[in-house]
Formats: C-alpha cells, sequence, structure tokens
C-alpha cells in the first residue's frame, strides 16, 4: 500500500527509514522542469535555460541537458553534462510566527549518475514547507558528468519566512550502472506472524485492493486471519474511482465474517475535491457500519515540491476528508509511515492512527491503533504477497 520509495537514484526516507554548480556560485532551482524527464502530471519544458545570478553573468551550451526555471534576471550557467538554473536569493517575507525550517522529504547521501548523461537535483529530492508552497532550494558545487569522479554539493533549503534547512550529498558520476532493484524480499508467512505479533490484546489482519487479485475470504480466515481493510478506490482528476475488486472483496469479507473497514487511496489537493470524494465513500458503503474507521491514505510524496502545497495545506485536506466523514456518521482514520508521521502529518484533532513501519518493532511514538508490519505477508486464500497488520484492541 505504501509506495515504496527505494529507487538507488531516487531518494531515502530520513529519519531512519528506508525512507551542483560552480564552486563559487549560490544557486537555487526554485521551480524546476526537465525537458527528458517529466514528472507525472507536468508540461514538458521548452528547450533553454534560464538562470539568474547576482554578480555575474556566463553562458554556455551544452547539447544533451536543459532545465528551465522561472526568476526575474536571467543567465545561464552549465557544466559539460550537466546543466544548472541559478539565482539570486528572494528576500525573506515574515510569515506570522513561523520559524519552523524547511523540510526534505527525501534525499540520499550519495547520489549516482551515469558518466554523459543528464543531471538535475530535483529529479533527486522531495522537500516541502509548513506554510511555504514554494521554498526555495539553493545548491552550491560542481558537477561534471562528462568527468568521472565525486563531486561534494551542499544544499540550502529556504522557506519565505527565512528558516533554512541545510544538507550536504556527494554526487558520483561514473560508466557503472545501478540498479534500482534490491535483493529478493523476505516472504513472511501468516502463521510466523500471527505467532510473533497475535496474542491477548492484539488482532492480526491484512489489507487488500486490486493488486490481491481474487482473494478466498473463507481460506483467509481459516488461516487465522481475523480482520482485513480493503480499498474502496482512488482518486482521479476531479473524482473518484472504485477499486476493481471492492465489491467482491466487501461482500465476501463481509459473509466470511471477518472485522472490515476501508481505505481510500488520495492524491487530493483541495478540500472541495476530498469532501466530494469522502461523500462518494460512504455512497460505495451504502451506509453500512464499518469496524474501523474509513482510513484516508495520501502518501504521493516523491517530488511533493511538484504539487506547490504546503505541509499545512495537506493538513487541512486530511481534516476537511475527517470532518466530512464527521457530518454523515463516520469517523477517519490517518494512515502513513512512522517517517511522514513524524516529518509531515499533525493529526490535530487526534485521530485514529495506522502507521506503516516495516520492522521487528515499532519505534513511531506517537499514539497509534494499527501496525502495518510488512508487504510480503502470505497468507492462504491469496496468491500473492499481502500486507500484514497488527490491531491493538482498546
Amino acid at each position: 500500500m505504501i509506495k515504496k520509495i527505494l529507487a538507488v537514484t531516487a531518494a531515502m526516507l530520513l529519519a531512519g527509514c528506508g525512507n551542483m554548480i560552480s564552486e563559487q556560485d549560490h544557486i537555487t532551482v526554485p521551480k524546476t522542469t526537465v525537458t527528458d524527464k517529466t514528472p507525472t502530471g507536468q508540461e514538458d519544458a521548452p528547450t533553454q535555460t534560464t538562470a539568474s545570478a547576482a554578480a555575474t553573468t556566463q553562458t554556455t551550451t551544452t547539447p544533451q541537458t536543459t532545465t528551465t526555471a522561472e526568476t526575474t534576471t536571467t543567465t545561464t550557467t552549465t557544466t559539460a553534462a550537466a546543466t544548472v538554473s541559478t539565482a539570486a536569493p528572494m528576500t525573506p517575507a515574515v510569515v506570522g510566527e513561523d520559524v519552523t525550517p524547511p523540510t526534505i522529504l527525501n534525499l540520499e547521501d550519495n547520489i549516482y549518475v551515469q558518466t554523459g548523461s543528464y543531471f538535475d537535483i530535483q529529479e533527486y529530492i522531495s522537500y516541502g514547507d509548513n506554510y511555504d508552497p514554494e521554498p526555495q532550494l539553493f545548491i552550491t558545487g560542481d558537477v561534471d558528468t562528462s568527468v568521472q569522479g565525486v563531486y561534494p554539493v551542499s544544499l540550502r533549503l529556504t522557506d519565505n519566512a527565512g528558516n533554512t534547512t541545510e544538507r550536504s550529498i556527494n554526487v558520483n558520476v561514473s560508466d557503472s550502472t545501478w540498479s534500482s532493484e534490491g535483493g529478493e524480499l523476505a516472504t513472511v508467512p501468516f502463521a510466523d506472524f500471527k505467532a510473533q505479533f497475535g496474542g491477548e490484546g492484539r488482532s492480526v489482519g491484512i489489507d487488500i485492493s486490486r493488486w490481491q487479485g481474487q482473494v478466498d475470504f473463507e481460506a483467509v480466515k481459516n488461516a487465522g486471519c481475523q480482520f482485513v481493510i480493503i480499498r474502496v478506490g482512488y482518486s482521479t482528476n476531479g473524482g473518484a474511482e472504485q477499486d476493481e475488486w471492492f465489491a467482491a472483496n466487501y461482500a465476501s469479507a463481509k459473509a466470511a465474517g471477518l472485522k472490515v473497514g476501508v481505505y481510500f487511496y488520495s492524491e487530493d489537493t483541495s478540500e472541495e475535491a476530498v469532501r466530494a470524494n469522502a461523500r462518494w465513500i460512504i455512497d460505495q458503503i451504502g451506509g453500512d457500519k464499518l469496524d474501523f474507521p474509513i482510513a484516508f491514505d495520501w502518501e504521493d510524496f516523491y517530488h511533493y515540491q511538484n504539487y506547490h502545497m504546503s505541509i499545512h495545506a495537506l493538513n487541512e485536506i486530511f481534516e476537511a476528508f475527517a470532518d466530512e466523514l464527521e457530518q454523515h456518521g463516520y469517523q477517519a482514520m490517518l494512515y502513513s509511515s512512522k517517517n511522514f508521521l513524524e516529518l509531515f502529518w499533525e493529526n490535530r484533532r487526534d485521530h485514529m492512527v495506522w502507521v506503516a513501519q516495516y520492522n521487528d518493532q515499532v519505534t513511531y511514538s506517537g499514539k497509534f491503533s494499527i501496525w502495518q508490519r510488512c508487504g510480503t505477508g502470505w497468507i492462504d486464500g491469496i496468491n500473492g504477497y499481502v500486507d500484514l497488520n497488527v490491531l491493538y484492541d482498546g
């Protein structure tokens, strides 16, 4: 269910998960769009590079790559196959009592780039700020992708209140190729999972979606499963779509006598849209009583800066979802990984929490009711991997 952001060349979550330019130049990439690698939902950028620098003006060109940044004054700095946008820092704007620095959500200490390939830091980092929808990323260093080597780079992320977060990384340029595939995933038999994590005050269960295909819920229950949380659907452009297997899964799980809940995979970016989708969910379950609050699953944090949405704004979207459900007699539950629960979500009204942490124990310090232990469970009645969960009763 959690999108596993594991690509070696992409990003690792901070806080223990697993979640460039000229030496003298001060540079920023405020809103970068890349022409040959376009993030989902973004338009291709024109084939040119714009940048701004406070003191010097220098222009060079390269046939391999182009990057576009929105700035005020223009200058272009290009280092071999790596093209970088530069800009003078913006004058910070005071935002109330905001003293919280921007958050780097995903970034590895080492980035790997093949010799001669395109390089843009925005492809390797995700970040956001509590109130500023467009924090500025400044970078210092030198990367020449035509020459093999290790290039140290310093990054400074600043919001419009003047708060700053800094990181240092290495960009490794080499003829070698890197695979984003890790080793073979360890299968967790449900019987072993139940023996280790079940017991007094705890129930063991699964969550499913169309990826599990047809499920034999009688076999699932006979294997010792006590509850199931089913994906009801997911957001689309301006609306929602039902999970292809929801109707069958929902009816069969209830018929088998399992405790049943539902979750909704959201990519909503407005309160209006998320409220409409909350009402849509209620329609899908026909007003039935559920055994759990309805789980809100928003996890598209990779390249979060492309949403141009503050962390506070997304928290407001979740609260609007919860409020709409409450107006119709339902409660909301927040689903997220340990890292994003700590870095991102406020959960101001203390909604029930479902934490995902793929480990032998939970190290999340906040209050939670369900723990998603792994995504490689194996249970009778399902042909393939399934997420395994522990419910803490009471």
